[in-house]
């Protein structure tokens, strides 16, 4: 066993399927407005969670088989080689080279996803 320093940044780059959506304005203004604005990144991240985590009850698939990313479009992150990207937003992508259809079911099913996901984190709090 050995400690060895790893160079950065750590990117593994691919093509696959994903779709994104920005959180409404007066969503983020709520929760700025609850917690201040330094959660909203956080807050943001947990939701991509819960939603990755929620998605595969739809689409039948491993829970490893997707993941996802929340940014906004002022740093520098996944999203923002995306046209459109305004405030926070939320991708959620194929895992797989190329993709495999997973993150295109979700668009079927979003708002039943959103509502789930929603309540997998009210449930934690």
């Amino acid at each position: 066993l050995d400690i060895v320093p790893l160079r950065e940044p750590l990117v593994h780059e691919f093509d696959t399927v994903a779709l994104w959506f920005s959180l409404p304005q007066h969503v983020e203004t709520r929760i700025m407005q609850c917690h201040g604005e330094q959660v909203l990144p956080n807050v943001a991240q947990a939701l991509a969670n819960a939603i990755a985590a929620v998605l595969p009850v739809f689409a039948m698939c491993d829970a490893g088989d997707v993941a996802s990313v929340a940014c906004s479009a002022s740093e520098y992150g996944p999203l923002s080689r995306l046209d459109g990207i305004e405030g926070t937003s939320i991708c959620l992508y194929d895992r797989i080279e190329g993709g495999c259809g997973i993150s295109s079911r979700a668009v079927d099913v979003l708002e039943r996803i959103w509502s789930m996901s929603l309540d997998l984190i009210r449930r934690c709090a």
